[in-house]
Formats: structure tokens, sequence, C-alpha cells
């Protein structure tokens, strides 16, 4: 008798759980979500998701981002910030950088709404990473001569967050994905080298470039280690280390099917 009883509290929780995944997708649509991102093309990058409900309230989520190789946006108020280094190496690289890359990101999501991928949500992500510094300017003013260097370089790194947002069915089938916050701590390496012929150059102009191009590396890399190395040849730049992000304030707009 009692194995019977456990037998239809299985399948009748069998049961409802079928009937409460059934409405959903006679409310919303089928469990797959296809997105762009929207806030991303203010930044030239061009991001699309895919989002599969796993039941009634998870789901994963696979991104992925393209940034093609150009200069930075938002020159202006990035030069504003950097106001008080108007003659420093911080105005040439916003200046005159051009970076380009790509990102993946998986994550999976925990939703505390009326049903699958609708209503607030939390959701651990990992995060690759891997950027092109297709060129970069610096530039040493002293008392008697000003030293140009043209460097160009990778960076690459893995990183884990939580993402904070929220998504709404605007129709059947198209939905609108906000993103609040989403904290996380990346590990990158950095790698930069010149072809720069410095062969005019003394070993004291040669290790002045050396200790300013690190000084510089320090104050806008903290929490990586930075190493430079200055010849008459050219010079290299490697750094290493951790640092916080946010991914946030994005709009996703999305059709499910």
């Amino acid at each position: 008798m009692k194995l019977r009883l456990t037998a239809l509290f299985l399948f009748s929780g069998t049961i409802l759980s079928a009937q409460g995944v059934t409405h959903e997708r006679e409310s919303y649509g089928d469990f797959n979500v296809i997105k762009i991102n929207l806030s991303a093309l203010a930044t030239n990058t061009y991001s699309i998701q895919y989002e599969r409900a796993l039941s009634n309230h998870t789901s994963l989520l696979l991104a992925a981002k393209y940034h093609p190789v150009s200069g930075l946006p938002f020159k202006s108020t990035l030069r504003s910030l950097l106001d008080s280094l108007s003659e420093g190496a911080g105005i040439d690289f916003i200046n005159n950088a051009r970076v380009g890359g790509y990102a993946i990101t998986p994550e999976i999501r925990f939703y505390f709404g009326k049903g699958a991928m609708h209503g607030f949500y939390l959701a651990p992500f990992v995060r690759y990473e891997n950027n092109k510094l297709d060129y970069w300017r610096y530039t040493l003013k002293s008392v008697n001569q000003t030293i140009v260097i043209d460097f160009n370089g990778k960076q690459s790194g893995i990183g884990a967050g939580l993402q904070i947002g929220a998504q709404y069915m605007l129709s059947n089938k198209i939905s609108l994905d906000i993103w609040l916050a989403g904290p996380y701590l990346f590990a990158d390496k950095i790698d930069v080298n010149s072809l720069t012929d410095l062969s005019d150059k003394t070993d004291q102009d040669l290790q002045e470039v050396k200790n300013d191009i690190e000084k510089y590396a320090k104050d806008y890399l903290p929490g990586h280690t930075v190493t430079a190395t200055v010849s008459h040849s050219g010079a290299t730049l490697n750094a290493k280390g951790t640092f916080y992000g946010v991914r946030a304030l994005g709009l996703a707009l999305g059709y499910r099917f």
C-alpha cells in the first residue's frame, strides 16, 4: 500500500510539473531565445546571445561578441577623465589607440519570476576575452627631445562573476533582457611590442623610456606585475595580473521560438 501511495505521489508531481511547463509554453512560446545586444552597438560591438530554458526557473545562455579593430569610443569623455594627463601617455592612448577583439560568455540563469526566462534573475557566468591592440603611440617628452614609439600587441584572459538582471516578454515572441549589474573578477595577460628604431638613442635615453613605460603601466594596470624592456631595436611591455570589471546597463532584444 505504501509503495502504491509513493508511486502515485511521484506520478502526480510529474504531472503537475509537466502542466506547469505546458502552461508556460502556451503563454510565451517555446523555450529558445535568440537575442541581439542593442547597447553594444553604441560602441561598435556586435553581440548575440542564445538562451535555452532548462526548467520553469533555470536556463543556459551563451553570449558571443565581436569588436572590429577601431579607435576608442567616447573619446571626449575619456579625455576629460584624463585631463590632468593632457601631455602624457594617457591622452596619447585615447587619441591614437586602435583596439578590437572578441569574448565568449556562458552563464546559467536562475529566474525568480512567474516562468521560464521571465522576470528577475541571478546568473553566475564565466568569460573569456581575446583583444588585439593594433596601434598605440607612446610619447615621452623631455627637455631636449621627444621620443615616439608605436606599439601593437594583445590581451587575453578569463574571469567569472554574477550577472543581475530582468527579462520580460513584450509579446508572445519578443523579449527584452535588461542587465542591471554584473561584477566579475578577471585574470589577464598583456603583451605589446614595438619595432621602432631606437638606434640613435643613448643608453640613458633607453633607461628613461623603460622607467617611464613601467610607471605608466603600473598606474593604469593596478594589480598587475609589469615588466618593460627597451633596447636600440625596440621595446616590449608584459603585464600579468587581475582586476575587477562589470557588465552593466545593457539591453538585448530577443525572439522566442
